[in-house]
């Protein structure tokens, strides 16, 4: 937890040299959406760590080649950028589906309840249909790469080979029948 984690939403990057073109706007991002206050995560039995790892490198290199053979026979010869192939517009709902997936296959069919709190990978993530947005973990005052860090989870800050989009639960009760249907969930990790 850290209290001033939406610093990291204000740091530049390529396109955006004032950082997140949501901080300030968005109402499920900094500074809108307070940070979750430390006490308050002791309203919830377990927190648990539900991820998605995606081979980000595999995926550029398939979709620079997709690139060429399509526009090879419009007769353009130009290479995309990896700017234009690594566009998380592209790659990103895929990657969130997935995590989407596995969370109602746990609540459906492993019997467990819904999580009275979520926090994703970024804001607008919806777990199902007619579901509000979730705040981001960030927006929540997790540092997120801090926290897999510290769980030994191979993270990389900016990703050239994997990216890991993820989401954090909060259960109040039942949490004893949740670690008994776990045993099948890929991705997930306790979090004391």
């Amino acid at each position: 937890m850290e209290d001033n984690i939406g610093r990291f939403c204000r740091l530049p990057y390529p396109d955006h040299p004032n950082g997140c073109p949501n901080f300030g706007k968005n109402e499920l991002c900094p500074p809108l959406f307070k940070p979750i206050p430390h006490t308050k995560f002791n309203d919830y039995s377990k927190l648990m760590l539900l991820w998605a790892e995606f081979d980000f490198k595999s995926y550029k290199i398939e979709m620079k080649q997709q690139w060429i053979e399509n526009n090879k026979s419009k007769g353009i010869e130009k290479e995309p950028t990896d700017k234009q192939i690594s566009c998380c517009l592209y790659w990103q709902n895929s990657v969130k589906r997935i995590i989407i997936k596995s969370l109602n296959t746990m609540i459906k069919d492993k019997n467990i309840s819904e999580p009275s709190l979520i926090l994703a990978c970024g804001s607008g993530f919806k777990h199902k249909k007619g579901a509000n947005n979730c705040a981001s973990m960030e927006a929540g005052g997790i540092n997120v790469i801090l926290t897999f860090k510290k769980l030994h989870i191979d993270i990389e800050v900016k990703p050239v080979n994997k990216v890991i989009l993820c989401i954090l639960l909060g259960f109040r009760n039942n949490y004893n029948n949740i670690l008994r249907n776990l045993d099948k969930i890929m991705y997930s990790k306790k979090v004391d």
